[in-house]
């Protein structure tokens, strides 16, 4: 079930060959599960410039642990990503040269609640690479299994028609879930169905949701709105009588792009606001505002306190006319378009808080060879982007910060943390120093010309909602972040 690299999977086409399933070797798969990272400083650039496989290629959530997920009361941001296909090159385990795949990049994770890797096979497994990037910024990231036409309908039947095929399917599901470590899936049934079979679905999807939190806590099982109870293919853009019951058997409902304002209306009666997510199309086939001005429909849905299904923000790099193979320092260039959708929708998004410790990154981009190849799995995690009015900007390197000032990294949630201590590497002229809650903290010692170790000024220290950088001088390269408690201080050299 692999393609290219053996951390590749491709996609399934049939149900037999869901049902013959088999994970990949041990090896890979004890790689798939480690949930201890090495230490970025730790790792050897290899010959292609490129940092090797991290031996946690897939992280569990971070951000998330332990034990079940704080329940949220807010809007979230499900993230339909569908872009050039089936697993493009530029988001294969080992890379391509972007100029033969041209990558749309994620940088501001932070927004995201769930990330949906999405296909036309009828079961999509997400690459690792984005498993692994979400994961390291408290995202869940789903599959996609998904019923098109007349091979679409025969595939459902097959699979719910006995007490026996229903169990093979979920174990099968289940057992890829467990395998590449991610957590659930988008079920979209885009065909016309019996109306005997529509009862022995919801039933099945019930079993499936129970063995999908069974084996993960986080797990989410989300409908796509789209075929009825009474079997009739006939998207709703609502929660209603002719659906309401597939959306009770799952975690929550994608619902279609059609809607209006009345419809959302309806919604906010009939759930909560992390259940319902309501659909925008970024090409905008189904009417409205969408591409560079999706946040005007992202605005009347969040006003109704209804969670956003944003499917294919790769609008911005695959359609874009402005994208062409020019550097990416210039405009129009694809980081420069994928940088610019996302601060577009950062103007009416709410962005997650960081809730634990330490915090490492190099807030690298996945580029290396300047500019020459690209691989997702080395992208870092990234700062909370849409705070800093595009002063702070991920590159190869590491965070360049345009102009001097005083910028906001990371926004954290963290109650008192006296024995705080924050690490950086940087490159360029003039002093750096960081700050929490814009309170500057006192240099606890430097341990070559370029890292410096920081420490709260006073010991009663206040709750931490704001971690900032001030530099004196512009174009300051940040290569390194640390934050940790004293007691797992670790040395550089």
């Amino acid at each position: 079930s692999l393609a290219g690299s053996a951390m590749d999977p491709r996609p399934l086409v049939s149900v037999d060959e869901l049902w013959a399933w088999q994970p990949p070797s041990r090896s890979l798969c004890e790689t798939l599960a480690m949930n201890v990272a090495t230490p970025v400083e730790e790792e050897e650039v290899g010959d292609d410039g490129c940092l090797p496989p991290r031996p946690t290629a897939v992280p569990h959530i971070h951000a998330l642990r332990p034990g079940p997920p704080t329940p949220h009361h807010h809007p979230q941001l499900l993230v339909c990503h569908d872009y050039k296909g089936d697993f493009p090159e530029c988001e294969r385990w080992d890379g391509c040269d972007p100029k033969e795949c041209a990558p749309f990049l994620y940088t501001h994770w932070w927004h995201i609640d769930v990330f949906c890797y999405f296909g036309h096979k009828l079961v999509t497994i997400p690459p690792p690479s984005y498993t692994s990037i979400a994961h390291r910024h408290g995202v869940r990231v789903l599959g996609t299994v998904i019923f098109e036409h007349d091979a679409g309908k025969e595939a459902l039947s097959s699979m719910i028609a006995t007490e026996d095929s229903r169990l093979r399917t979920i174990n099968a599901l289940c057992q890829i879930m467990r395998t590449w470590n991610f957590d659930g899936f988008l079920f979209n049934v885009e065909v016309e169905i019996e109306v005997r079979e529509a009862p022995v679905l919801i039933n099945f999807l019930e079993q499936l949701k129970a063995a999908l939190h069974l084996d993960n806590h986080n797990a989410k099982l989300i409908w796509y709105d789209a075929v009825c109870t009474d079997g009739k293919l006939e998207w709703q853009n609502t929660i209603n009588d002719r659906n309401r019951a597939f959306y009770y058997a799952c975690d929550g409902i994608f619902l279609n792009y059609g809607w209006r304002m009345t419809d959302l209306e309806n919604c906010r009666f009939n759930s909560g606001p992390d259940t319902v997510f309501v659909g925008i199309d970024v090409y905008g086939r189904s009417g409205g505002k969408a591409g560079w001005n999706c946040q005007e429909p992202m605005t009347k849905i969040l006003r109704k306190n209804l969670s956003v299904a944003l499917f294919a923000p790769g609008w911005a790099v695959e359609e874009n006319p402005d994208v062409d193979t020019t550097p990416a320092a210039d405009r129009g260039s694809p980081e420069c378009n994928s940088f610019r959708f996302w601060s577009g929708l950062s103007e009416v998004m709410d962005s997650r808080a960081i809730d634990f410790l330490p915090i490492t990154t190099t807030f690298k981009n996945g580029y290396s060879q300047d500019g020459k190849w690209f691989r997702l799995r080395d992208m870092d995690i990234m700062p909370h982007l849409a705070l800093t009015k595009k002063e702070l900007i991920p590159t190869e390197h590491g965070l360049l910060i345009k102009n001097p000032g005083i910028h906001v990294i990371f926004r954290v949630q963290l109650e008192s943390v006296p024995d705080l201590r924050v690490k950086i590497r940087s490159e360029g002229g003039g002093s750096v120093k960081i700050l929490l809650n814009r309170r500057e903290m006192d240099l606890d010692r430097l341990e070559d010309d370029n890292t410096m170790v920081f420490k709260p000024s006073r010991s009663d220290i206040f709750k931490i909602r704001g971690i900032f950088v001030a530099t004196t001088e512009p174009d300051t390269l940040l290569t390194y972040f640390e934050a940790y408690e004293v007691e797992v201080e670790k040395c550089l050299d």
